[in-house]
Formats: C-alpha cells, sequence, structure tokens
C-alpha cells in the first residue's frame, strides 16, 4: 500500500442537548476527521477522545498526528502489518488517533475489494445492526438504556412507574455511582422492573462486591469503564461475576485491540454490547462495522442522532431508525 498524503482536521460540535451521567456532563464534543490519500483512494477515520472516559487529550491526538506525520515517508510501498504496526507504535498513548488511523487504512482496502469494512474480518457478518435507545425518545425501540445515580429518588419512580410495560428491557447505567447498600436499597425499591442488566453499579468495584450482588439479587451485570481502569475486571469474569461488556472501541485503539478484548469475553460466555464515546458519523460508523463483525442477536447504543442534531456527512440512517444495514457499503460507507 502506498501512502501518498495523510490529512487531519478538526470539529468542534454542540451536542442537541446536556448529556450528564453520575461523573461527568457533556455539552459538545471535539474531534479529528483523518484522512489518508493513497493512489486513487480515500480512507476516512475519526479520533474522538471522550472527557472521563478517554485517557489522553484533543491536543495529545493532534501532537501525535504531527510526529506520525513526520515520520512517513510518503509515496513509498509499504505492507499493510508494515503500517498497522508503525500507528500503533506512535499512538500507543493516543488511542483515539490509532482507532481513526486503522479505520482509514481499512476503508481504503475494503474500498478497493468493493465490499463492506466489516467483510475484510468476517464473511460471516451481520448484514444490519440493531439499535438500542434512551427512555422516551424511540417508541419502536425497547431496549432502553437509562442512565442513573443523578437523582435517584426520581430514578426510582420512573422505574417503577415502567416496571409493568413488558415489552422494555431496561439498561440501566450507573457510572460507578453506589456503595454495596445504596445499591441494594435501590434494586429492592425496582424489583419488578425490566431490568436486562445494570452496567457499573459500584464505586471502587471489588470481586466481594461482585459476589454479594449476585448471591442477593437476581440481576445480569454489564461492566464498562472497568475494562481499560480496573485490571480486576477479568478475575471478575472468570469468576462468572460479568454477564456483558459494554465496548466503546475507539478508547482501546487499534482494531487489533479491540479483537484482543473481543477474544477474551468470547472465551467467558460474556455478550458484548458496543457503545458510542460521542463520536460523530465517521467514527460511528466504524464501530457499526465491528457490531457487525460480532453479529449478535443484542441492540447496540450507535444511533447518534441521541446526540447530535446535525452532521457533518449524513449517517446512513436516519433519527428514527430502529436498525443500520452495511450489506451495501463499499468500505466505510461514507465520504466527504
Amino acid at each position: 500500500m502506498i501512502i501518498n498524503d495523510i490529512k487531519i482536521d478538526y470539529y468542534k460540535e454542540k451536542l442537541s442537548c446536556s448529556l450528564k451521567n453520575s461523573k461527568a456532563s457533556y455539552k459538545e464534543k471535539e474531534y479529528f476527521i483523518i484522512q489518508i490519500h493513497s493512489d486513487d483512494y480515500i480512507g476516512l477515520g475519526e479520533a474522538s477522545p471522550l472527557n472521563f472516559f478517554s485517557k489522553e487529550t484533543i491536543n495529545d491526538v493532534k501532537w501525535a498526528f504531527e510526529s506520525l506525520k513526520e515520520a512517513i515517508s510518503f509515496n513509498s510501498s509499504f505492507d499493510i502489518d508494515e503500517i498497522i504496526n508503525m500507528f500503533a507504535v506512535f499512538c500507543k498513548d493516543v488511542p483515539s488517533l490509532n482507532f481513526a488511523l486503522d479505520t482509514a487504512v481499512y476503508d481504503i482496502l475494503s474500498q478497493r475489494k468493493n465490499i463492506p469494512l466489516a467483510k475484510l474480518f468476517s464473511s460471516n457478518c451481520a448484514n444490519q445492526i440493531k439499535f438500542s435507545s434512551i427512555l422516551n425518545q424511540h417508541k419502536s425501540i425497547n431496549t432502553i438504556k437509562m442512565k442513573i445515580g443523578l437523582d435517584v429518588v426520581s430514578e426510582i419512580e420512573t422505574l417503577k412507574s415502567i416496571s409493568n410495560n413488558n415489552d422494555l428491557s431496561l439498561r440501566l447505567d450507573a457510572n460507578q455511582f453506589f456503595d454495596s447498600e445504596t445499591l441494594n436499597m435501590f434494586l429492592k425499591q425496582i424489583n419488578n422492573a425490566n431490568i436486562q442488566y445494570i452496567e457499573e453499579p459500584f464505586k471502587s468495584p471489588t470481586i466481594e462486591m461482585y459476589e454479594n450482588l449476585k448471591s442477593t439479587h437476581n440481576i445480569k451485570v454489564a461492566i464498562d469503564e472497568s475494562i481499560y481502569c480496573n485490571d480486576d475486571y477479568k478475575d471478575w469474569v472468570r469468576n462468572d461475576l460479568i454477564d456483558y461488556a459494554v465496548i466503546k472501541p475507539s478508547i482501546y485503539g487499534s482494531f487489533a485491540s479491540f479483537f484482543e478484548l473481543v477474544s477474551f469475553f468470547n472465551k467467558y460466555n460474556v455478550d458484548i454490547v458496543l457503545s458510542s464515546s460521542l463520536e460523530s458519523s465517521i467514527g460511528n460508523m466504524a464501530t457499526i462495522h465491528l457490531a457487525s463483525i460480532l453479529n449478535n442477536s443484542l441492540s447496540h447504543g450507535l444511533n447518534i442522532f441521541s446526540f447530535f442534531d446535525n452532521h457533518r456527512i449524513s449517517p446512513l440512517y436516519d433519527k428514527n431508525s430502529e436498525f443500520v444495514k452495511i450489506i451495501e457499503c463499499k468500505g466505510l460507507g461514507l465520504s466527504l
């Protein structure tokens, strides 16, 4: 593969509404769109670090990109593995840039083959990906994610009010808000709600806390931020205490890092749900292709109309879509 040029463009977008969890709030999102030019093809990727989750800042991405660009011998021929390894070295501390660069390379390779990006990695990928939603946003979508730990009393009342709706499957995301005693009280109050799982329930989680939770309540558990900030999560998984892994792929960097995570969770029969890092349509579409590779029947938190009203590049679905199809994509499926 010949790299003729590599470009980076900065954007800042206002979110359609302020998004809050128990640890942070978001009103806008900064990100970079990466272009890799190779002969007649342009590959796209997005570097979109997420405050509180990502270890790098938006400035770290820019500086790492400039260092990488100085090191590339343009118009020279590279082996694909050589390119991917070079990206991993220069992006060791900026995983969102690594994710963007990998996306752009695989976008080019799949365009050349005239296939969806997902099919570079699996001939058995899903042709469409189902979306989850947030409460009261999409009446036709039954898998609902709800942030908890912001106003516990109000949240209990909301959950009680919908507890008899057997059509709903609720994903409760605490973002590590509760101690064991408060969580126990909370779950007793909402005992009849249709909960698919509770995500990251504990502040300072330990294996003992999860053992007590699973022995006391008939509830499934998901982890998200623990995967990148707490190495103990592997022990929780090995001890059959975790049912779901919620993965934001760009947090972990390279596609290879993502597949390594997937392999670990598959080994222990942990279901995988992919989630957004508030990316725009390019980063979002890359994650949709990764969801396609998983080819599971779960709904994924990937409809970016939940937080963006306007799009520099339109997604391949609309605000009310229950799913997105990738079968007709050439490469990533988007272009500038």
